[in-house]
């Protein structure tokens, strides 16, 4: 997954994780007034990722990328309560059906920027790059 180097350049993971942690700013998800909500549900949002990715596997194209995350501030799914959990099988398999790929970071991984637990939905196109060049990020990738 990869985002575009403007996206990239503007996001920097490490110093808002930092300060998310250290209060200098809210959570995103739990403060939504940056943020453009797609759908609202009774214990979830969807919002359009403010950093999205431009590609996925191969160099395939990202068409559309949102977040899905519950309105309460939850580190993990297994923080969620029955009526949580059951909005959010519902909610994941009506965009499965819709063609969307799901992505979950692990609680523990080092990638993760936002404790608040959220799910990536991405749409992805059905070209492949022809070329890709890993210098050092942002990433150049080249699609014919």
């Amino acid at each position: 997954m990869y985002r575009s180097r403007k996206n990239t350049l503007s996001y920097k993971p490490d110093t808002y994780t930092k300060n998310l942690r250290q209060g200098k700013i809210k959570c995103p998800f739990c403060d939504l007034s940056n943020q453009k909500i797609v759908k609202e549900y009774k214990h979830m949002y969807v919002i359009e990722n403010l950093y999205p990715y431009q590609y996925w596997e191969e160099g395939i194209e990202v068409k559309d990328h949102f977040l899905l995350f519950p309105k309460r501030h939850l580190v993990s799914l297994g923080e969620f309560n029955q009526k949580e959990k059951t909005e959010y099988i519902d909610l994941t398999a009506d965009y499965e059906a819709q063609g969307y790929n799901l992505y979950i970071r692990a609680l523990k991984n080092p990638t993760k920027s936002i404790d608040h637990h959220h799910t990536h939905l991405f749409k992805i196109g059905t070209k492949k790059a022809r070329l890709y060049l890993f210098l050092k990020k942002p990433y150049f990738i080249i699609r014919k």
